[in-house]
């Protein structure tokens, strides 16, 4: 009878660290998954933050060297060129007093 109950309490007790180990185990797999997908957000957020800095940067760039030329023709249209003098943008144009 004592061999049975020694029997019993040892299955039960390998039985109830089983269930501890595997619930140890699964609470440690949430908290990687869940470093794992905050990491993926501060990585996708210094890209964002890297490209918007970029694309801010091309934005000053191009501001800087919008120095555009302007001059008006005899049909009192606005004539205004990129500063390398090669692009025409033609949708301008001045009113004449009638």
């Amino acid at each position: 009878m004592i061999n049975y109950t020694i029997l019993g309490t040892t299955v039960a007790s390998w039985i109830l660290i089983y269930f501890l180990i595997k619930r140890i185990n699964r609470i440690e797999a949430k908290a990687l998954i869940e470093n794992r997908i905050l990491s993926g957000r501060i990585q996708t957020l210094g890209k964002t933050a890297k490209e918007w800095d970029d694309s801010r940067k091309f934005d000053i760039k191009r501001l800087n060297a919008t120095t555009l030329k302007a001059t008006a023709n005899s049909a009192g249209e606005l004539i205004v060129t990129s500063p390398d003098g090669k692009t025409i943008l033609n949708e301008f144009k001045l009113r004449t007093k009638k």
